[in-house]
């Protein structure tokens, strides 16, 4: 999947990564098949206990993901990095039984390319790449993937049809 804002404006960006807390709902959380990616390149998992969240690391009064590099700000794991980690500034939010495609707000990027042609282009192209049935049945499977991010937070864009 593309992603939407580019690795050299994502990568200068001091937001991404760092989280206000050690279990903040915007920690990265990993499919299965990227457990196994991740177990098969020997990259070591930092779930939290019965969660396929990352657990994070602290540090200067924050929290990281586990595979940042706060002295670089770049991430050790960026070409394989997970799915959630891939979609973001976009993700997948729960809302009275209903998942919607949403957006973060806070993220310096979408502030200035929000509704403009290229962020509607990634959003029909996001919107179809998750109707896929076999995108449908991951999100479906790995149901964890779906948060419950505060509405000051996020906007939600879509409804996505998982059940059918």
């Amino acid at each position: 999947m593309k992603q939407f804002i580019p690795q050299k404006i994502c990568l200068k960006c001091l937001g991404c990564c760092r989280f206000a807390n050690s279990r903040s709902k915007w920690s990265p959380c990993l499919l299965s098949r990227e457990i196994k990616i991740f177990k098969k390149k020997h990259i070591p998992l930092f779930l939290r206990p019965k969660s396929k969240k990352l657990r994070l690391v602290s540090g200067n009064d924050q929290f990281f993901c586990p595979f940042f590099n706060v002295v670089k700000n770049s991430c050790g794991i960026y070409g394989v990095r997970p799915f959630d980690c891939q979609l973001y500034p976009f993700m997948l939010r729960k809302r009275k039984n209903k998942v919607y495609i949403a957006v973060d707000i806070n993220c310096p990027y979408i502030e200035k390319t929000f509704r403009g042609k290229k962020f509607n282009r990634y959003l029909n192209n996001l919107i179809i790449f998750l109707s896929q049935p076999s995108i449908k049945n991951i999100i479906r499977r790995d149901s964890q993937i779906i948060g419950n991010f505060p509405e000051k937070t996020v906007i939600n864009l879509a409804c996505l049809p998982l059940n059918k």
